[in-house]
Protein backbone atom coordinates (compact mmCIF):
# COMPACT_ATOMS: atom_id res chain seq x y z
CA UNK A 1 0.00 0.00 0.00
CA UNK A 2 1.74 3.07 -1.01
CA UNK A 3 2.21 6.23 1.71
CA UNK A 4 0.23 9.41 1.66
CA UNK A 5 3.81 10.87 -0.14
CA UNK A 6 3.85 8.03 -2.47
CA UNK A 7 0.28 8.59 -3.70
CA UNK A 8 1.46 11.92 -4.56
CA UNK A 9 4.13 10.62 -6.95
CA UNK A 10 1.97 7.62 -8.28
CA UNK A 11 3.97 7.13 -11.25
CA UNK A 12 7.57 7.00 -9.93
CA UNK A 13 5.73 4.63 -6.96
CA UNK A 14 4.45 2.51 -9.44
CA UNK A 15 7.86 2.59 -11.61
CA UNK A 16 9.72 1.00 -8.70
CA UNK A 17 7.38 -1.56 -7.60
CA UNK A 18 6.90 -2.63 -10.56
CA UNK A 19 3.25 -3.15 -10.66
CA UNK A 20 1.37 -4.55 -12.79
CA UNK A 21 -2.32 -4.86 -11.83
CA UNK A 22 -3.67 -1.06 -10.96
CA UNK A 23 -7.23 -0.17 -9.84
CA UNK A 24 -8.21 3.23 -10.56
CA UNK A 25 -10.48 5.77 -11.34
CA UNK A 26 -10.33 7.74 -14.72
CA UNK A 27 -9.83 10.99 -13.05
CA UNK A 28 -6.51 9.31 -11.29
CA UNK A 29 -5.57 7.82 -14.39
CA UNK A 30 -5.67 11.07 -16.07
CA UNK A 31 -3.18 12.41 -13.45
CA UNK A 32 -0.36 9.44 -15.81
CA UNK A 33 0.97 9.12 -18.86
CA UNK A 34 0.10 6.19 -20.55
CA UNK A 35 3.22 6.61 -22.63
CA UNK A 36 6.02 7.26 -19.90
CA UNK A 37 8.56 4.58 -18.97
CA UNK A 38 7.23 4.89 -15.86
CA UNK A 39 4.03 2.58 -16.61
CA UNK A 40 5.51 -0.24 -18.71
CA UNK A 41 5.47 -2.47 -16.52
CA UNK A 42 1.79 -2.41 -16.11
CA UNK A 43 -0.10 -4.95 -17.57
CA UNK A 44 -3.71 -4.46 -16.46
CA UNK A 45 -5.90 -1.68 -15.35
CA UNK A 46 -9.15 -1.76 -13.74
CA UNK A 47 -10.74 1.39 -14.06
CA UNK A 48 -13.78 1.86 -11.34
CA UNK A 49 -15.66 4.08 -9.54
CA UNK A 50 -16.94 7.05 -11.99
CA UNK A 51 -18.06 6.86 -15.88
CA UNK A 52 -14.84 6.18 -18.04
CA UNK A 53 -13.57 9.00 -21.00
CA UNK A 54 -12.89 8.11 -24.41
CA UNK A 55 -9.80 9.70 -24.57
CA UNK A 56 -8.71 7.42 -20.91
CA UNK A 57 -9.49 3.78 -22.85
CA UNK A 58 -7.79 5.18 -26.34
CA UNK A 59 -4.53 6.42 -24.09
CA UNK A 60 -3.96 2.91 -22.45
CA UNK A 61 -5.90 0.33 -23.91
CA UNK A 62 -3.34 -0.37 -26.82
CA UNK A 63 -1.00 -0.55 -24.32
CA UNK A 64 -2.59 -2.73 -21.86
CA UNK A 65 -5.40 -4.47 -20.98
CA UNK A 66 -8.24 -2.16 -19.75
CA UNK A 67 -11.48 -3.50 -18.04
CA UNK A 68 -14.14 -1.22 -17.43
CA UNK A 69 -15.96 -2.06 -13.99
CA UNK A 70 -18.70 -1.23 -12.15
CA UNK A 71 -20.54 -2.16 -8.86
CA UNK A 72 -21.77 -0.23 -5.71
CA UNK A 73 -20.99 -0.88 -1.93
CA UNK A 74 -24.12 -2.23 -1.41
CA UNK A 75 -23.51 -5.37 -3.65
CA UNK A 76 -19.81 -5.49 -2.55
CA UNK A 77 -17.99 -4.17 -5.42
CA UNK A 78 -17.89 -5.11 -8.49
CA UNK A 79 -21.12 -6.83 -10.08
CA UNK A 80 -20.77 -5.92 -13.62
CA UNK A 81 -17.47 -5.73 -15.70
CA UNK A 82 -16.20 -4.84 -19.45
CA UNK A 83 -12.96 -5.53 -20.96
CA UNK A 84 -12.42 -2.21 -23.72
CA UNK A 85 -10.26 -1.25 -26.20
CA UNK A 86 -9.10 1.16 -28.87
CA UNK A 87 -11.67 -0.32 -30.86
CA UNK A 88 -14.55 -1.52 -29.19
CA UNK A 89 -17.91 -1.19 -30.33
CA UNK A 90 -19.27 0.36 -27.15
CA UNK A 91 -16.13 2.61 -25.70
CA UNK A 92 -18.10 3.17 -22.64
CA UNK A 93 -19.74 -0.16 -21.90
CA UNK A 94 -19.68 -1.24 -18.13
CA UNK A 95 -20.52 -4.97 -19.55
CA UNK A 96 -22.44 -7.94 -18.26
CA UNK A 97 -22.92 -8.97 -14.96
CA UNK A 98 -20.22 -11.39 -13.06
CA UNK A 99 -21.10 -13.66 -10.18
CA UNK A 100 -24.96 -11.85 -9.80
CA UNK A 101 -27.88 -10.92 -12.01
CA UNK A 102 -28.64 -7.62 -13.47
CA UNK A 103 -31.61 -6.01 -14.72
CA UNK A 104 -32.66 -2.80 -16.12
CA UNK A 105 -35.84 -1.68 -15.25
CA UNK A 106 -38.15 0.49 -14.93
CA UNK A 107 -37.61 4.37 -13.49
CA UNK A 108 -40.49 4.34 -11.72
CA UNK A 109 -40.83 0.97 -10.42
CA UNK A 110 -38.50 -1.77 -10.29
CA UNK A 111 -41.46 -4.54 -11.22
CA UNK A 112 -41.66 -3.27 -14.64
CA UNK A 113 -38.25 -3.86 -16.92
CA UNK A 114 -37.48 -0.90 -19.26
CA UNK A 115 -38.03 -1.39 -22.84
CA UNK A 116 -34.89 -2.34 -24.74
CA UNK A 117 -32.83 0.55 -25.65
CA UNK A 118 -34.20 2.59 -23.01
CA UNK A 119 -32.71 4.68 -20.34
CA UNK A 120 -33.56 2.57 -16.59
CA UNK A 121 -32.70 2.07 -13.33
CA UNK A 122 -29.78 -1.25 -12.93
CA UNK A 123 -31.37 -3.54 -10.80
CA UNK A 124 -28.57 -6.37 -8.73
CA UNK A 125 -29.36 -9.74 -7.71
CA UNK A 126 -27.58 -11.99 -5.59
CA UNK A 127 -25.38 -13.49 -2.35
CA UNK A 128 -23.45 -10.06 -2.21
CA UNK A 129 -26.08 -8.12 -2.24
CA UNK A 130 -26.03 -6.26 1.71
CA UNK A 131 -29.45 -7.19 3.57
CA UNK A 132 -29.84 -4.02 4.84
CA UNK A 133 -28.70 -0.54 5.86
CA UNK A 134 -27.62 -0.48 9.69
CA UNK A 135 -30.39 1.35 11.77
CA UNK A 136 -32.21 3.44 8.58
CA UNK A 137 -35.23 1.54 7.66
CA UNK A 138 -36.73 3.89 5.03
CA UNK A 139 -33.83 3.83 3.11
CA UNK A 140 -33.56 -0.16 3.74
CA UNK A 141 -37.30 -0.24 2.46
CA UNK A 142 -36.74 1.67 -0.28
CA UNK A 143 -33.53 0.42 -2.25
CA UNK A 144 -34.06 -3.21 -0.81
CA UNK A 145 -37.12 -4.70 -2.67
CA UNK A 146 -39.18 -7.49 -2.86
CA UNK A 147 -38.52 -10.19 -5.74
CA UNK A 148 -40.17 -8.66 -8.89
CA UNK A 149 -43.70 -10.14 -10.11
CA UNK A 150 -41.92 -10.73 -14.05
CA UNK A 151 -39.05 -13.37 -11.91
CA UNK A 152 -40.21 -16.81 -11.19
CA UNK A 153 -41.90 -16.73 -7.94
CA UNK A 154 -39.36 -20.12 -6.60
CA UNK A 155 -36.50 -17.35 -7.01
CA UNK A 156 -35.76 -16.03 -3.36
CA UNK A 157 -33.12 -13.68 -3.32
CA UNK A 158 -31.77 -10.09 -2.61
CA UNK A 159 -32.50 -7.32 -4.88
CA UNK A 160 -31.14 -3.99 -5.18
CA UNK A 161 -32.03 -0.85 -6.58
CA UNK A 162 -28.57 1.06 -7.02
CA UNK A 163 -30.24 4.22 -8.19
CA UNK A 164 -27.52 4.30 -11.42
CA UNK A 165 -28.95 4.59 -15.01
CA UNK A 166 -28.07 2.52 -17.86
CA UNK A 167 -29.34 1.26 -21.09
CA UNK A 168 -28.43 -1.67 -23.56
CA UNK A 169 -26.29 -2.00 -25.97
CA UNK A 170 -26.72 -4.21 -28.91
CA UNK A 171 -24.30 -6.81 -27.94
CA UNK A 172 -26.28 -7.31 -24.33
CA UNK A 173 -24.16 -5.43 -22.33
CA UNK A 174 -24.98 -2.05 -20.71
CA UNK A 175 -23.58 1.65 -20.77
CA UNK A 176 -23.95 3.50 -17.45
CA UNK A 177 -25.67 7.03 -18.18
CA UNK A 178 -26.14 8.61 -15.03
CA UNK A 179 -28.49 8.76 -11.88
CA UNK A 180 -31.88 8.83 -11.29
CA UNK A 181 -32.30 11.49 -8.15
CA UNK A 182 -29.74 14.64 -7.17
CA UNK A 183 -26.63 12.33 -6.50
CA UNK A 184 -23.81 12.79 -8.86
CA UNK A 185 -20.57 11.37 -9.07
CA UNK A 186 -17.11 13.42 -8.87
CA UNK A 187 -13.68 12.35 -8.61
CA UNK A 188 -15.20 9.06 -7.88
CA UNK A 189 -16.81 10.11 -5.03
CA UNK A 190 -21.04 10.56 -5.11
CA UNK A 191 -22.88 13.00 -3.12
CA UNK A 192 -26.07 15.13 -3.26
CA UNK A 193 -25.56 18.24 -5.39
CA UNK A 194 -28.56 20.01 -2.64
CA UNK A 195 -25.51 19.17 -0.08
CA UNK A 196 -23.09 21.98 -2.02
CA UNK A 197 -26.06 24.57 -2.33
CA UNK A 198 -27.05 24.33 1.80
CA UNK A 199 -23.38 24.83 2.64
CA UNK A 200 -23.11 27.94 -0.06
CA UNK A 201 -26.16 29.24 1.05
CA UNK A 202 -24.73 29.72 4.83
CA UNK A 203 -22.28 31.76 3.51
CA UNK A 204 -23.45 35.68 4.62
CA UNK A 205 -24.16 37.47 1.42
CA UNK A 206 -24.89 34.47 -0.17
CA UNK A 207 -28.66 34.79 -1.61
CA UNK A 208 -29.07 31.45 -3.81
CA UNK A 209 -27.13 29.08 -5.29
CA UNK A 210 -27.85 26.26 -7.61
CA UNK A 211 -24.91 23.77 -8.17
CA UNK A 212 -24.60 21.58 -11.64
CA UNK A 213 -22.50 19.10 -13.39
CA UNK A 214 -21.03 20.76 -16.71
CA UNK A 215 -19.51 17.89 -19.05
CA UNK A 216 -15.95 18.84 -20.37
CA UNK A 217 -14.60 17.89 -24.13
CA UNK A 218 -12.51 14.89 -22.55
CA UNK A 219 -16.07 13.20 -21.06
CA UNK A 220 -15.30 14.19 -17.53
CA UNK A 221 -17.47 16.41 -15.33
CA UNK A 222 -17.29 19.85 -13.64
CA UNK A 223 -19.12 20.61 -10.55
CA UNK A 224 -20.10 24.08 -11.38
CA UNK A 225 -21.20 26.36 -8.67
CA UNK A 226 -24.12 29.25 -9.73
CA UNK A 227 -24.68 31.50 -6.97
CA UNK A 228 -26.63 35.31 -6.54
CA UNK A 229 -25.52 38.09 -3.80
CA UNK A 230 -26.98 39.99 -1.49
CA UNK A 231 -27.73 43.61 -3.39
CA UNK A 232 -25.71 44.94 -0.60
CA UNK A 233 -22.73 43.36 -2.41
CA UNK A 234 -23.12 45.85 -5.41
CA UNK A 235 -24.57 49.01 -3.72
CA UNK A 236 -21.12 49.10 -1.86
CA UNK A 237 -19.48 48.67 -5.12
CA UNK A 238 -21.80 51.71 -6.34
CA UNK A 239 -21.26 53.95 -3.29
CA UNK A 240 -17.40 54.16 -4.07
CA UNK A 241 -18.04 55.60 -8.04
CA UNK A 242 -17.11 59.05 -9.39
CA UNK A 243 -16.64 61.10 -12.68
CA UNK A 244 -18.42 60.92 -15.62
CA UNK A 245 -20.61 57.82 -17.03
CA UNK A 246 -17.83 56.48 -18.92
CA UNK A 247 -15.66 56.27 -16.03
CA UNK A 248 -18.23 54.86 -14.18
CA UNK A 249 -18.45 52.03 -16.69
CA UNK A 250 -14.39 51.48 -16.43
CA UNK A 251 -14.73 51.40 -12.13
CA UNK A 252 -17.90 48.91 -11.99
CA UNK A 253 -15.59 46.90 -14.33
CA UNK A 254 -12.53 46.90 -12.28
CA UNK A 255 -13.91 47.23 -8.94
CA UNK A 256 -16.55 44.45 -9.26
CA UNK A 257 -14.15 42.28 -10.90
CA UNK A 258 -12.03 42.89 -8.00
CA UNK A 259 -14.77 42.77 -4.90
CA UNK A 260 -16.18 39.19 -6.77
CA UNK A 261 -12.74 37.37 -7.01
CA UNK A 262 -11.88 38.59 -3.53
CA UNK A 263 -15.33 37.42 -2.47
CA UNK A 264 -15.62 33.87 -4.31
CA UNK A 265 -12.20 33.42 -2.24
CA UNK A 266 -13.96 34.06 0.66
CA UNK A 267 -17.04 31.71 0.11
CA UNK A 268 -14.77 29.29 -1.34
CA UNK A 269 -12.73 28.86 2.15
CA UNK A 270 -15.91 29.09 3.96
CA UNK A 271 -17.74 25.98 2.56
CA UNK A 272 -14.17 23.88 2.88
CA UNK A 273 -14.55 24.17 6.29
CA UNK A 274 -17.96 22.35 5.45
CA UNK A 275 -17.69 20.29 3.12
CA UNK A 276 -14.57 17.85 1.80
CA UNK A 277 -12.50 18.58 -1.22
CA UNK A 278 -14.40 16.43 -3.77
CA UNK A 279 -17.53 18.84 -3.09
CA UNK A 280 -15.57 22.02 -3.53
CA UNK A 281 -17.16 23.67 -7.29
CA UNK A 282 -14.34 24.03 -9.56
CA UNK A 283 -16.06 26.20 -11.53
CA UNK A 284 -17.94 29.53 -10.03
CA UNK A 285 -20.58 31.97 -11.83
CA UNK A 286 -22.23 34.46 -10.37
CA UNK A 287 -25.23 36.17 -11.86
Amino acid sequence: MPSEAERADLGSFIYEKAVEWVILTPTVLRTLDAHSPQMATVKTIMSCGERVDLNTVNDWAPSCRFVNEYGPSEVSGRCILQELTAFSPFPQSIGKPVDCAAWIVSLETPMKLAPIGTIGEILVEGPGVAREYLDDEALTGASFVPRPSWLPSSRESRYYRTGDTAKYNADGSMTFTGRRDGQVKIRGQRFELGEVERALVRVSGVREAVVCIQPRHDDGNVLTAVISLADAQLQDTAKHLQGSAKQAIRQVSLRTGYNLSKRLRSIRDYVSDLLPSYMIPTAWLVV
